[in-house]
């Protein structure tokens, strides 16, 4: 086969590689707006069921911080998500670390009635069973109290399934622009 001919199969596996890229990107786009539609409609369902006024832009917390944030590495481009893990402020999850690695947990606000060593029924049951999983403060939900509609939950977890697709957007986006380039190139190679 001669160098124009392999030049023109260079072109072809470029253009479909490029169609590929694009066939994902709108596949994922599509997937991303139907779960941006069904948040906000679950959004509607609790705020009918929970009431207009208990679930509003009034009732934002003023301290609340980021639960995720987007990192772009600026030697390759690459874009990732990164989610607090903890829910923690960074300072906070390293004094988190530093008591566990002292092996002795001191609680931070103790009450008065646990400085007078009463014997309520959490004393006496075994220690497994008496902790329990501390909830995140951070939790846009908590603002909304402990008891929060379902299709809150619902909303919130659409919300963030379609976070994670808005950023393999991104990705594939620049992954598009890498294609094209790469098939312009091609195409030009095999003009020549």
């Amino acid at each position: 086969m001669d160098a124009h001919g392999e030049a023109c199969q260079e072109a072809d596996s470029s253009l479909l590689a490029l169609l590929d890229c694009l066939a994902e990107y709108q596949g994922a786009r599509a997937s991303s707006g139907a779960l941006l539609r069904q948040g906000f409609f679950d959004l509607a369902v609790a705020r009918r069921s929970a009431g207009y006024r208990w679930i509003s832009p009034g009732r934002h917390h003023g301290n609340a911080r980021c639960t995720a944030s987007v990192a772009i590495d600026g030697h390759s481009g690459d874009i990732r998500l990164v989610r607090s893990g903890s829910g923690h402020a960074p300072d906070t999850a390293a004094r988190v670390a530093d008591d566990h690695d002292q092996g002795v947990r001191r609680r931070r606000h103790q009450h008065a009635s646990d400085n007078e060593g009463s014997d309520g029924a959490a004393s006496q049951l075994p220690p497994e069973e008496s902790e329990c999983a501390p909830a995140d403060p951070d939790d846009p939900l908590l603002w909304f109290g402990v008891l929060v509609p379902p299709a809150l939950r619902d909303a919130q977890g659409r919300f963030r399934a379609a976070l994670d697709q808005l950023v393999r957007l991104a990705q594939l986006k620049a992954q598009l622009a890498q294609r094209r380039q790469q098939a312009h190139r091609a195409i030009e190679a095999a003009r020549a």
